[in-house]
């Protein structure tokens, strides 16, 4: 009995604080109400992915088999209306849209990226707005066969030449298209350094650049984490930029200067 009680002590409980806790402390320990509420969040998820998979997909494709970019459109409006509702109305915290007319026309629209929960952020900006994803979305059962209907783009480091092409027909046809020029999520409130090809494909298209600050949305959704905490998560659109004629590494080191400081002032009011 003292050795189990040992070995529980020594191994188990450690082990169970791992699993359960964030793993930086940042955030402390979920309550009950934060793990319901991440069930209640990653169960709407699926299930709408589900449904428009299996249900709303065959009807749309049904409906529009002879036109191909209207297809992507009505599937991409029920994203959009899925992943609003869900930021929108989620049970508790708050979640502010600032500005969000100024997405108002084609462009490439850049946002800094802290959690998983800016893919549904990114999905609930107005417009017709078609993202870029990585491999690991586009195989993702359910919500594979969404986005791909839809029109999305997948990276792929092989052929950067071929995403840009299809990144400039989404634009010459009057969509945005979605980059998180970070790469990857950032760990701290500090951004990453912003990688090139969004501002290359804006001066290619001929579009201005649109930034979206997306600020807090680490304290809804953890990086590693099954819950949803407490959070005020802020969308602030910022100006657009115009970037013909300037060189692109001026550009990303001036954006990301720019939303930096706008989500460090976030922070702070």
């Amino acid at each position: 009995g003292m050795g189990c009680g040992l070995m529980a002590s020594l191994v188990a409980a450690p082990l169970l604080m791992r699993l359960l806790l964030y793993k930086d402390g940042t955030f402390g320990a979920p309550s009950l109400k934060h793990i319901l509420g991440g069930i209640y969040g990653f169960g709407w998820f699926i299930g709408t992915a589900m449904f428009g998979s299996l249900m709303v997909l065959p009807i749309l494709r049904l409906r529009y088999r002879t036109d191909p970019k209207r297809l992507q459109q009505r599937v991409n409006a029920y994203l959009r209306f899925s992943c609003l509702v869900l930021t929108k109305h989620f049970p508790y915290g708050r979640v502010d849209f600032i500005d969000m007319e100024r997405l108002d026309a084609p462009a490439v629209t850049i946002c800094n990226h802290q959690s998983p929960y800016d893919i549904l952020a990114a999905l609930s900006l107005p417009g017709d707005q078609r993202m870029v994803v990585k491999s690991w979305v586009w195989r993702t059962p359910f919500m594979g066969r969404l986005v791909q209907a839809a029109g999305y783009l997948v990276v792929s480091e092989d052929k950067p030449e071929s995403l840009l092409e299809r990144a400039q027909e989404h634009l010459k046809n009057g969509s945005s298209v979605v980059v998180f020029p970070e790469g990857t999520r950032a760990v701290t409130n500090r951004m990453r350094r912003f990688r090139k090809g969004a501002f290359e494909l804006a001066q290619r298209a001929g579009v201005p650049i649109q930034p979206v600050v997306f600020c807090e949305t680490r304290a809804n959704l953890p990086r590693s984490a099954y819950w949803i905490g407490e959070h005020h998560v802020i969308f602030k659109a910022l100006p657009k930029v115009d970037v013909s004629n300037r060189p692109t590494r001026e550009l990303t080191r001036e954006l990301r200067q720019q939303m930096e400081a706008e989500y460090q002032r976030l922070l702070v009011d």
